[in-house]
């Protein structure tokens, strides 16, 4: 029997990804050596898979493999953010970490910045 929370989750993540990625469910397939068939299937929840081959996914979606199958339903989608935050998500997610954290703390620094001279919300 398959476990339709696992099966929601992986579903979701993987066309979540695949999208993110401008993939065709024809590119991930042959990605990983499986049929369109049996990539459709898993991005309807409609079968579950073996590790290796949500390991062989996540590689060909360059994502860690928990990431296929981690619940974030509470956590904020990269897609829901305003464009500006997108594109900052987008630019930084494939560097370094030293370079990831540079952002993050100039963008602390900017941030803390606008609030020391008033700058609110919205503007």
């Amino acid at each position: 029997m398959i476990d339709p929370v696992i099966s929601a989750i992986l579903s979701r993540r993987m066309k979540q990804f695949r999208k993110l990625r401008n993939m065709s469910q024809e590119a991930l397939a042959d990605a990983v050596g499986r049929s369109v068939d049996t990539i459709s299937n898993l991005e309807r929840g409609a079968t579950l898979t073996r590790l290796e081959t949500i390991i062989e996914i996540a590689r060909a979606l360059a994502v860690e493999p928990f990431e296929l199958i981690r619940d974030d339903a509470k956590g904020l989608l990269v897609e829901e953010l305003p464009d500006e935050l997108r594109e900052v998500v987008h630019i930084t997610r494939e560097q370094p970490s030293p370079v990831r954290q540079a952002v993050l703390e100039h963008a602390r620094a900017t941030v803390g910045m606008a609030a020391k001279v008033g700058v609110r919300k919205g503007e």
